[in-house]
């Protein structure tokens, strides 16, 4: 069902003539789009790199339509924490997992609450910038974007490409439309 939305909102913009907005940001990241612009992000005791790159993540958000902050309580939009999580399993290579922990889809498909988690196990050793790629990545998501790769970001400079690097710690013009073009 995300999929369809996701594919439906590309056509949808290219229909109303806006920037494209490419299919591979909206429904392959399991997070589903927000279900409006506000975001009160709530941080459970997390390391001081994951709180400052949180809050870097937070500033690339404000950069689209979306009204980021920090907040707690039942307002909150998106839930974050870090952990060592592992490096086997589901969390083999994955650095940062963002999905929908409350959705509506019974009432329009979009998320209410995302679960955002840092997995320590690889970012505890990241310097800052890898950790400000992360943190806009996986914020990325809880705005709808889905995963970039060389056909989808020719100029290789988005925070939403399938790796984290450090030298890609923000969302380029193409991601900020894709997330204005979700209102």
């Amino acid at each position: 069902m995300r999929i369809l939305l996701a594919t439906a909102s590309a056509a949808l913009v290219l229909l109303a003539g806006a920037a494209p907005v490419q299919a591979s940001h909206g429904g392959d990241a399991n997070s589903g789009p927000p279900d409006n612009t506000t975001h009160y992000l709530e941080r459970f005791n997390l390391t001081r790199a994951a709180s400052g790159a949180t809050t870097h993540g937070l500033g690339q958000l404000d950069r689209s339509v979306m009204d980021a902050t920090y907040a707690d309580g039942p307002e909150t939009d998106v839930l974050i924490y870090d952990a060592y999580y592992g490096r086997t399993g589901s969390w083999q290579g994955i650095a940062g997992r963002t999905n929908c922990q409350e959705d509506e889809w019974w009432w329009d498909g979009d998320c209410d609450v995302y679960r955002l988690r840092y997995n320590l196990s690889y970012a505890a050793s990241y310097g800052i910038d890898s950790w400000r790629s992360l943190a806009c990545h996986e914020l990325g998501h809880t705005a709808g974007l889905g995963h970039r790769s060389a056909p989808s970001d020719t100029d290789n400079n988005s925070c939403m490409r399938n790796k984290i690097d450090s030298s890609r710690p923000r969302f380029d013009a193409h991601d900020i439309s894709a997330i204005n073009a979700t209102f």
